[in-house]
């Protein structure tokens, strides 16, 4: 459940280093992926409004990025670099505003330049 997580975050913000400090770094992943979830709920509220459903291979497209999102954050205690692969570049889509959350999230958990 994600409220437990923000729950546990927002606890963990409070604590001194080295806890507070790497709560901070993580904490804007959080609201990343709570925005990829509100950006889902969107697009499935506004097809059962009548928009017209996403093509099966927007949807996998949109799962394949996400789970390469989660891959990366699994394989590395060090944040790598990686960037978004859409192809399918339909701004009328439903799922536009998903692939648009998917991809800053991406641009959250690679480190920056410096």
């Amino acid at each position: 459940d994600l409220s437990v997580i923000r729950s546990e975050f927002q606890r963990a913000l409070t604590e001194p280093p080295p806890t507070g400090t790497r709560a901070a770094a993580w904490w804007p992943l959080v609201v990343a992926v709570e925005r990829i979830l509100d950006a889902t709920t969107a697009a499935r509220v506004r097809i059962r409004h009548g928009a017209a459903a996403p093509r099966p291979e927007e949807v996998a497209e949109v799962a394949r990025e996400l789970r390469a999102l989660a891959d990366r954050l699994r394989a590395s205690v060090v944040l790598e670099k990686g960037h978004v692969n859409f192809t399918n570049d339909s701004q009328d889509s439903v799922l536009e505003p998903l692939r648009q959350e998917v991809g800053a999230a991406r641009a959250v958990a690679s480190p920056q330049d410096r």
